[in-house]
């Protein structure tokens, strides 16, 4: 592959700290040995001349600007004039990276000629590369970044970028991630809250939701949504509540084959989990998500969808049931006193 400074109107500006003179001179002395002139002060400044004139004039008239990073070198004040200068006459740069250092802003978007590893490598790569040429718009963002008046504003302006899309993604872009919680219930509904910690909307689906009784004798219930319209979809960083419904519960029968009657059913509820099954359509996709709470939760749903009457038992107690589990005053129930039953017969 032809080199790129191996051109014989080419010619290097070579930008260096004095701590890293001796580099600096090896590897003039290896460029002349492929043919590319370079200017360099101690070399090319004649004996007499003014030396702040004589870089300026041999910035203006080098083609290319080669400047060696380094520690030192991105500390000099020397060498930030020189890149300054380099940049005001819209030379090409060519940063090599002698030692680990922090990179001039100036430079960040500009690929690196690194040396610290191996110089034969880096040298390859430096007569085998063209450099960069900065254009117009990149020229004046650096110009404006080194006026001292306008470096608050710039800060300024990249933190409120920065806030600003972060507002942005946890706002509309952040995938949704919900969770749900049962709360409480009425006669008539289960109440649940969905919250979503993410941005983006999530659906509830409908049949699709179930709650799993587990040991109690009670048949597994599909729910629907009260109200499907305004419920089923929950927006981003929100946590409406949501209110399950069923169309009454339906006895399981013991292992020996008997029924349990409605007054019977409450206090086997004590301490029992139940479970809430609900399907949500995600942005990552569906998902079944499973939330346990306890049975006393839902005591005054229960009380009212399960039957008063159950198949095989000539006699259940009506009307007068026992008070919910949470609501008992504690003279009841230490007590272990019964409301009064009014017994009927089935038959």
């Amino acid at each position: 592959m032809p080199s790129t400074l191996q051109h014989p109107a080419r010619r290097l500006f070579i930008s260096y700290a004095r701590a890293d003179r001796r580099f600096a001179v090896r590897l003039t002395r290896d460029l002349h040995a492929h043919g590319v002139e370079t200017w360099r002060d101690e070399a090319s400044i004649p004996v007499g001349e003014e030396w702040d004139a004589s870089i300026e004039e041999g910035i203006r008239t080098c083609p290319e600007f080669l400047i060696v990073l380094s520690a030192k070198s991105v500390k000099s004040a020397y060498v930030r004039k020189e890149l300054d200068c380099a940049i005001e006459n819209q030379k090409p740069l060519v940063p090599v990276l002698y030692s680990t250092c922090k990179t001039p802003f100036e430079l960040r978007r500009i690929q690196q000629i690194d040396f610290r590893g191996s110089y034969k490598a880096g040298f390859e790569q430096l007569i085998g590369n063209p450099p960069p040429v900065l254009s117009g718009w990149e020229r004046i963002l650096i110009r404006l970044s080194r006026l001292p008046w306008l470096r608050p504003f710039t800060a300024a302006l990249a933190v409120f970028v920065l806030i600003a899309a972060m507002a942005v993604w946890w706002l509309a872009v952040m995938p949704s991630r919900t969770s749900i919680r049962v709360t409480d219930a009425n006669p008539d509904a289960i109440v649940a809250y969905v919250h979503n910690a993410g941005g983006r909307a999530a659906t509830l689906l409908g049949g699709s939701h179930w709650i799993r009784f587990g040991d109690l004798p009670i048949e597994d219930q599909e729910l629907v949504l009260k109200d499907p319209a305004t419920m089923s979809r929950v927006p981003g960083h929100r946590q409406p509540p949501v209110h399950f419904i069923a169309f009454g519960l339906v006895p399981k029968p013991q292992k020996d084959g008997t029924y349990v009657c409605r007054d019977e059913l409450l206090p086997l509820m004590r301490g029992k989990p139940l479970a809430l099954e609900t399907r949500i359509e995600e942005t990552k996709g569906v998902r079944t998500q499973t939330t346990t709470f306890p049975a006393e939760v839902i005591q005054s749903f229960v009380q009212k969808q399960y039957p008063a009457h159950v198949p095989g038992r000539k006699s259940c107690s009506i009307g007068l049931l026992s008070p919910p589990l949470s609501s008992s005053p504690l003279w009841a129930r230490t007590a272990r006193m019964q409301p009064r039953k009014i017994s009927t017969s089935l038959c």
